[in-house]
C-alpha cells in the first residue's frame, strides 16, 4: 500500500479537471465509473477517490485517464513535465514501467532500458521513459 500524503493545491486541481472533463466527455464516450475502473485497472473506489480529491493523480493514473477520455494529460494535470506527450502516443503501462523502474538500481536499470528498447521496436518510447527515469529520480 502507499504512503498517504497531504493533498496539494494542484492535486485537487487536477482533480476539479478530471470531473469536469469526465462530465463533458464521459457520456459520449459510454464510460460509467465502472467501465472507467475495468479500462484503468484500477477499483472503482479508486476512480471515485480520484474524481473527489481524495487520492492523488499520479503520472500513471493522469496517462490513463487521459487515454480513456481523449485528452492531453495537460488538460487534467498541466503541472507535470510530459516532454512532447501527446493524447495516446504514449501507453500508460509503458509510463508505469518508467516508474518502477527507477527504483532499480544501476547498471541493472540500463540494462532493463536497453530491453525494454528493443521490445518497444524503435518506436520512439524509449526517449520518454528515460526523460520520465530521470524526472522520477530528481524526485525520489
Amino acid at each position: 500500500m502507499g504512503v498517504n500524503r497531504k493533498i496539494t493545491q494542484a492535486d485537487r486541481e487536477a482533480s476539479d479537471n478530471l470531473k469536469r472533463l469526465w462530465k463533458g466527455k464521459a457520456r459520449e464516450l459510454g464510460l460509467t465509473q465502472q467501465i472507467a475502473a475495468e479500462r484503468l485497472e484500477r477499483s472503482p473506489g479508486l476512480i471515485s477517490q480520484y474524481m473527489n480529491g481524495h487520492t492523488a493523480l499520479g503520472p500513471v493514473a493522469v496517462l490513463k485517464f487521459a487515454h480513456l477520455l481523449q485528452c492531453s494529460p495537460r488538460d487534467i494535470r498541466p503541472d507535470f513535465d510530459y516532454g512532447t506527450l501527446v493524447p495516446g502516443e504514449i501507453p500508460a503501462d509503458v509510463v508505469e514501467l518508467a516508474i518502477k523502474l527507477s527504483a532499480v538500481p544501476e547498471p541493472v536499470r540500463r540494462d532493463v532500458l536497453g530491453y525494454v528498447s528493443v521490445a518497444l521496436a524503435n518506436q520512439g518510447y524509449i526517449d520518454f521513459i528515460v526523460k520520465l527515469d530521470d524526472k522520477v529520480a530528481e524526485r525520489a
